[in-house]
Order: structure tokens, then C-alpha cells, then sequence
């Protein structure tokens, strides 16, 4: 295979390629990307042999959620509004649910048929905190599995794994209603047996949502190098939506819905690395932005994710009609 040969469609024409640092925890080592002139993906030139050294102990996914899981207080609220949400029933819920902005998990939810007693896995999942966050909502049957965790965790009716994929099929295959990954695709190599790998976990009639950064967006576009969500080397793949179409049709999967879900953070975060101030720099050289600058950021996010041009998007994939396990 040629350096430069994509990974996903097998383009080797005209693929520019561009030196990306490391800006996470500000190492500042180099990486080469390259783009597809065909499929449009981004992707690493070479995956380093050694991406475990990519994710210290100290990696933001992994912080210990306990001190959350055994909030009462926002179980109470947080499982009245979800529950009213999803059913309209419960006044204690319809005010909560009134005065409170709605939780991301509940469209979710709506858009992939789930509900609070399906079984649901989220793969990726680090130290557990959006399980956390829907175990408070009323859902039941949570477990998350990760490679990278030092070990099992166990919180109030949630389980995290310290798993693979191989290991979680063999005990699993078959067994969820909904498989999560949010933003944990774009770390691993060989997509489309990735995607298919995952799909085997799905039960019959299961659904699958995969939340990524897009590099078809103006973030990318304005940005390149400098754009926050490149995070070499642990982003090994930014697809478009065709790209990542491409690895849904080949692994077997449909995308039968497209949420944009981008943030500000897709600006201020990139403004900084264009000024070299990485993401772990001390708060004061951080803090540069008035609010009046934060606001702005945000509200062209929500412009941006309306036009579908934001730099997040969250994919909800099924198997086709008439192929379900």
C-alpha cells in the first residue's frame, strides 16, 4: 500500500497531507494527516505502534465518578424529567422538565427507540461518566466496557469492563438493545471491522449511535492543522458523512439518522493552538476570550449544526431490513 493511500475508499490521487502537533497535553510532537481528494476522510499516515503512551493515567475520560454516581439528589430530578420526557407522565417531572434544560441522552433515546429497562452499552467508555449521567435518569440495564481503564469499575447500577471488543463478543454477542460510542471510533484502526465488530453485540432490532468529529465543517476548513479535534495521534480517522457512509455500507450498517452536535469549543479551542497554548495549559493563559467571544463561538455552533456543517455529528446506524441477527 502506498503511503498515502486511503484507508477507507483506496484513493491515492491527490491526497494532501499536513504536520499536525500534539496539543492535548501540549508535547508538541509531530504527526502526519493526510485528506482524501475522493472520500474526504482525514486520517493518520502511519498509527504509532506504541498509542498506549497516548493515554496517561491522568487521561480526562478516566477520572473516577463516584462522588457523582451517588448523588441523590440528581437521581431524583434527573429520573422524574427523563421519565416525563419520554412518557409525558409525572407532574414533579413536568416541572423539572420545564425548568431544566433537556439531557442530550433523552433524544437519543427517542431517535433509536430506547427505553429505561433496554439493555445498553457504552464501548469507549472510559471511566464511566455518561452511564453515570443515565443511570441518574432513570435507565437500568448501563454497562460500558474500555481497554485502557486499570480495572473494572463498579458503581450504583453500573458496570464498567475492562475489555476489548474480542473479549466483549464472546461474553456478549448479541446481548444489547443499544450500543453507544461516543467518540471513541475515531481512535481505532481498521474501520469497517471495527463497525462490524460492534454490530455483533447488537440483538436483534438493536441500534447502534457513533458520535464523532466531521472534518466536512467549517472548524476544519478554517483551521486545518490548528483545528482542536484532529488530537494527534490519538484521532486516527475525521470522516465526512461520505466516508463515513462508506464504512456503514461495507461493515453491513445504515445510517438512518444524523444529529449535528458540535459546541464553541470547536473555535475557542483552536483559536488557542493557533496562538500555541495547549489544552493543559494553567487556566490564566487560557482564559482569553470575553464573554461576549465565548457567546458568539457558541451560538455559530448551534447555526453551524443546523446547516450540518458543525465539526460533531452523531450518527444512529441499524442493520437493514432483513438482516437482523
Amino acid at each position: 500500500m502506498a503511503l498515502h493511500t486511503c484507508r477507507i475508499c483506496g484513493n491515492e490521487k491527490e491526497n494532501r497531507t499536513y504536520n499536525v502537533r500534539e496539543m492535548l497535553h501540549g508535547t508538541r510532537e509531530p504527526f502526519e494527516y493526510f485528506e482524501c481528494s475522493d472520500c474526504g476522510c482525514v486520517q493518520i499516515s502511519e498509527v504509532p505502534p506504541d498509542l498506549a503512551r497516548f493515554y496517561p493515567s491522568d487521561y480526562q475520560v478516566y477520572k473516577n465518578y463516584g462522588r457523582r454516581a451517588r448523588n441523590r439528589t440528581r437521581r431524583v430530578v434527573d429520573s422524574a424529567r427523563v421519565g416525563y420526557a419520554l412518557s409525558g407522565k409525572g407532574i414533579f417531572g413536568r416541572v423539572a422538565h420545564a425548568l431544566l434544560p433537556e439531557l442530550d441522552y433523552v433524544e437519543w433515546a427517542r431517535i433509536a427507540h430506547v427505553g429505561r429497562d433496554d439493555r445498553i452499552l457504552d464501548f469507549g467508555s472510559g471511566a464511566g461518566k455518561m452511564l453515570i449521567r443515565m443511570m441518574q435518569g432513570g435507565f437500568r440495564g448501563l454497562e460500558g466496557a474500555d481497554p485502557f481503564i486499570s480495572g473494572d469499575i463498579h458503581y450504583p447500577g453500573v458496570t464498567i469492563h475492562k475489555a476489548g471488543l474480542d473479549e466483549m463478543i464472546e461474553r456478549h454477542e448479541g446481548a444489547f438493545d443499544f450500543v453507544m460510542m461516543h467518540h471513541s471510533f475515531e481512535h481505532i484502526d481498521h474501520q469497517v471491522t471495527l463497525m462490524r465488530q460492534v454490530a455483533r453485540l447488537l440483538a436483534k432490532n438493536g441500534r447502534l449511535l457513533i458520535r464523532i468529529p466531521v472534518v466536512a465543517s467549517e472548524a476544519w476548513e478554517h483551521y486545518r492543522e490548528n483545528w482542536y479535534s484532529l488530537d494527534p495521534p490519538r484521532h486516527l480517522y475525521l470522516h465526512t458523512q461520505d466516508s463515513f457512509r462508506r464504512v456503514a455500507r461495507e461493515a453491513g450498517m445504515e445510517i438512518f439518522h444524523t444529529v449535528y452536535d458540535s459546541t464553541g469549543t470547536q473555535f475557542s479551542q483552536s483559536e488557542l493552538y493557533c496562538r500555541d497554548i495547549p489544552a493543559n495549559a494553567p487556566r490564566a493563559a487560557r482564559d482569553i476570550f470575553s464573554k461576549a467571544q465565548m457567546k458568539a463561538y457558541e451560538a455559530r455552533a448551534v447555526e453551524l449544526n443546523r446547516e450540518e456543517r458543525g465539526d460533531q455529528a452523531a450518527f444512529f446506524l441499524r442493520r437493514p431490513s432483513g438482516q437482523d441477527a
